[in-house]
C-alpha cells in the first residue's frame, strides 16, 4: 500500500460516477429512478468496505510503530494517522446526516424499504439550496466542510496532493464551457431541480471521494512506518449496469475483488463466456440475454456464475460468487397497412422494429408458411405468403427475440367492367352498335390501397360474338382487352342483334412483376343487346 494509485474499487467507483453523471442529464422517469437508486446502493456498499479497509491500514500501522518500538518519529506517524481518521468520521457523520433529512423530507421509506419520495424535487432543494437566493442552504455549508476537510489533510504529509472535493462547474472540465451548467455552484449544480434518488446518490459519491481521501493519506502514513499491504479478507464483487436487460441486448458486468495489487493481478472467469481482464485487474463480462420462457410480467430470471482466483503469499485463494439477473421480453412492434392478415403469394410490406434494443438492433427474419425479403433498411422487411399461416421469426444478432403468427388471406377477385370509350356499356337496356369496348378487371378496393404493386390486372383472352336470332353472324377472339376495335362488328349489326363478350382469362401482375393467371373467377359472359 504504500503507492497512491487508485484500486480496482476504486476505479469501479470512478465508472459509477461518470454513469451517475449521465443518468443526471436524462429526464427522469421510473427507470431512471431505478438506476439512480441501485448506483446509491452500490456507492454505499463501496463506502462502507472502503472504511472497513482503512480501519486494517490503521491498525498496521499500529502493529508497525508497535514492532519498530515506538519511536517518537514512529508515534507522530500513529498520531497523524489517528488525525486523519478522526477528521473522517467528521466529515462521513455530516455526510450522513444530510442523507438521513433527504430520506425524512421526502416521505420517508414504507414498510418494505421503498423511499417514498424517490421522484421528490421541491423537498430537497428546500434543504440542499435554501429559500430564494439565500445560499443558506445545508449544501453551501457542505461545500466549505469538504474542502476545508481536503486542505487539512492535505497539510498532514507534503506528497499528498488532494484537490477540493465539492467544485463549482467552472472548476469541472466537463460542465465549464456548457451551457445551462458553467454558471452554476456547487449547490445547484449537484441539487437544482435533482429528485430525491439522485440526491442519495450524489451524497454517496462524496462519501466514496471522502473515503478515497482517507485511504490516500493513510498508505501514505503507512508507507512511512514500513508497512507494504495490509489486509485479512478479500471480497469479490460484481457490478452490473442493469440487472433487468431486454432480450437481445447486451448484459455488461464487473468484476473485481475488493483487494489486489498490481503485481498480484486475480484470474477471473464467468460461466457464461469470456471474462476480458483490465489493467487494473477488473474483468468486464459482456454477452447477449436471451430468454423464451417469460413469466406473466414478461420477465425471466437467470444466473450466472463468476469465479474469482487470487494470488497470496499462502497460494491462490478462490472465491466463487453467484449474480442473478432477468431478461425482459422484447415487445416487437409491427406496422403495415394490414398488419393483422397477409394476402397470399403477395408482397406484404413490414415495419418490424423493437425499441427497448436502440442502437443494438441488428434484426434478421425467417418464416414458415412464407418468404421473407430484407431491405437496406433495419427491419423493413417484405414476407410472400404461400401458405394459410405465417409464422415470422424475429432475432437479433442471431439470438431469438420471439415469433409473430399471421393469418393470410385469399386475394379477393376483380370484378370485369365493359366501357365504350369512358362510359360504361349498359348490358341490361343495351344501346346502339359500338365500334370500340374496353373490357378490364378491376381489384378490389381495400385490396389496391393495402397493396397496389399486387393490385395490377389485365384481360388475356376474351372472345366476343355477334348473333343473331340463334345464329352466330360473326366471332373474334382478343388477347388483349384494353382497347378492342369492333367496326367489323358494327357494319354488320343490325337491329335487334346481340354482342355477347365471354371473358376466358384474366392474368395479375404482381410486385416483382410476374404474372400468373387469375384463379376462380370463371367463364364471365355479357350480352349487350342492340336496340337502335
Amino acid at each position: 500500500m504504500a503507492g497512491i494509485k487508485d484500486t480496482p474499487r476504486q476505479k469501479m467507483v470512478n465508472l459509477m460516477y461518470l454513469v451517475l453523471t449521465a443518468l443526471l442529464a436524462l429526464q427522469v422517469d421510473n427507470s431512471v429512478l431505478e438506476k439512480l437508486l441501485f448506483i446509491d446502493d452500490s456507492l454505499q456498499y463501496g463506502v462502507s468496505e472502503a472504511r472497513k479497509d482503512n480501519d486494517l491500514i490503521l491498525q498496521g500501522i499500529k502493529e508497525a510503530v508497535e514492532r519498530r518500538n515506538k519511536s517518537p518519529k514512529d508515534l507522530i506517524i500513529w498520531q497523524k494517522a489517528n488525525q486523519i481518521v478522526a477528521e473522517t468520521e467528521v466529515v462521513m457523520r455530516e455526510l450522513e446526516d444530510f442523507r438521513t433529512q433527504v430520506v425524512e423530507v421526502s416521505g420517508g421509506k414504507d414498510k418494505d424499504g421503498t423511499y417514498k419520495g424517490a421522484a421528490s424535487y421541491d423537498e430537497v432543494m428546500q434543504i440542499a439550496l435554501g429559500a430564494g437566493n439565500s445560499k443558506n442552504g445545508r449544501a453551501y455549508k457542505l461545500q466549505t466542510m469538504l474542502n476545508e476537510y481536503a486542505k487539512k489533510i492535505a497539510e498532514y504529509d507534503t506528497a499528498l496532493k488532494i484537490k477540493p472535493l465539492a467544485l463549482d462547474a467552472s472548476q469541472i472540465e466537463q460542465f465549464k464551457n456548457k451551457e445551462g451548467q458553467k454558471n452554476k455552484d456547487f449547490a445547484h449544480l449537484n441539487f437544482e431541480n435533482t429528485p430525491t434518488a439522485a440526491a442519495l446518490a450524489v451524497l454517496s459519491q462524496l462519501q466514496t471521494e471522502v473515503a478515497k481521501v482517507e485511504t490516500k493519506a493513510l498508505d501514505r502514513m503507512a508507507s512511512l512506518v514500513g508497512v507494504k499491504q495490509v489486509f485479512d479478507k478479500i471480497i469479490p464483487v460484481i457490478s452490473t449496469e442493469s440487472q433487468v436487460v431486454t432480450a437481445g441486448t447486451p448484459y455488461k458486468a464487473k468484476m473485481y475483488v475488493t483487494v489486489s495489487s498490481s503485481s498480484n493481478m486475480p484470474k477471473l472467469t464467468a460461466s457464461i463466456g469470456n471474462v476480458k481482464i483490465g489493467e487494473d485487474g477488473a474483468g468486464s463480462v459482456e454477452f447477449i440475454a436471451q430468454a423464451n420462457d417469460f413469466d406473466a410480467t414478461g420477465r425471466a430470471k437467470r444466473v450466472w456464475k463468476g469465479t474469482f482466483v487470487v494470488p497470496t503469499p499462502n497460494g491462490d485463494s478462490t472465491f466463487e460468487v453467484q449474480q442473478e439477473y432477468f431478461v425482459a421480453k422484447p415487445n416487437i412492434q409491427i406496422q403495415a397497412a394490414n398488419v393483422q392478415a397477409l394476402y397470399l403469394n403477395c408482397g406484404n410490406k413490414l415495419n418490424v422494429q423493437v425499441p427497448e434494443l436502440g442502437s443494438y438492433y441488428e434484426p434478421s427474419f425467417s418464416a414458415t408458411g412464407a418468404e421473407v425479403n430484407t431491405t437496406s433498411q433495419k427491419g423493413i422487411i417484405t414476407v410472400i405468403p404461400n401458405n394459410s399461416q405465417v409464422d415470422l421469426a424475429v432475432k437479433n444478432k442471431g439470438f431469438l427475440l420471439g415469433n409473430q403468427k399471421f393469418k393470410v388471406k385469399r386475394i379477393p377477385l376483380p370484378t370485369i367492367q365493359y366501357l365504350s370509350g369512358s362510359r360504361q356499356l349498359n348490358v341490361v337496356q343495351g344501346g346502339s352498335a359500338v365500334r370500340e369496348v374496353s373490357i378490364r378487371a378491376v381489384p378490389d378496393a381495400d385490396f389496391k390501397e393495402f397493396l397496389p404493386d399486387d393490385a395490377r390486372y389485365k384481360v388475356t383472352n376474351v372472345e366476343i360474338t355477334l348473333a343473331r336470332g340463334r345464329q352466330m353472324v360473326k366471332n373474334q377472339r382478343f388477347t388483349d382487352g384494353t382497347r378492342i376495335d369492333l367496326n367489323a362488328f358494327a357494319a354488320d349489326a343490325r337491329i335487334g342483334d346481340r354482342l355477347i363478350i365471354q371473358v376466358h382469362e384474366v392474368k395479375r401482375m404482381n410486385f416483382k412483376n410476374q404474372t400468373e393467371i387469375v384463379s376462380g373467377l370463371g367463364l364471365q359472359v355479357a350480352s349487350y343487346p342492340i336496340v337502335n
